[in-house]
């Protein structure tokens, strides 16, 4: 399985507008694409958003990558950001 943990530092004020596309964005993934295993949305004490996901596969990734609820959504959640997402790729290992 692959983790990735999307770590987003948010614009101060802009929480609920990138909320309500981000929303949209988990709603999309967790309904559209079978290989998702998992796509949380939370919030850190300090204001900072982790997108917690989980894939079945490599290539589930990579159709998470090409799907258009993804490729449409991420220009319109770039406006809301403070800094470029920081984005980690794991392994689970058990």
């Amino acid at each position: 399985m692959i983790v990735i943990i999307a770590t987003m530092k948010v614009k101060q004020g802009s929480g609920p507008d990138f909320e309500a596309v981000m929303s949209e964005l988990a709603d999309s993934v967790r309904k559209d694409e079978p290989g998702n295993l998992q796509y949380t949305i939370n919030l850190t004490n300090e204001g900072d958003y982790i997108i917690l996901e989980k894939y079945k596969d490599q290539d589930a990734v990579k159709a998470h990558q090409k799907a258009p609820h993804f490729q449409s959504s991420f220009p319109k959640l770039s406006q809301f950001l403070d800094a470029p997402p920081n984005i980690q790729f794991l392994k689970e290992v058990y």
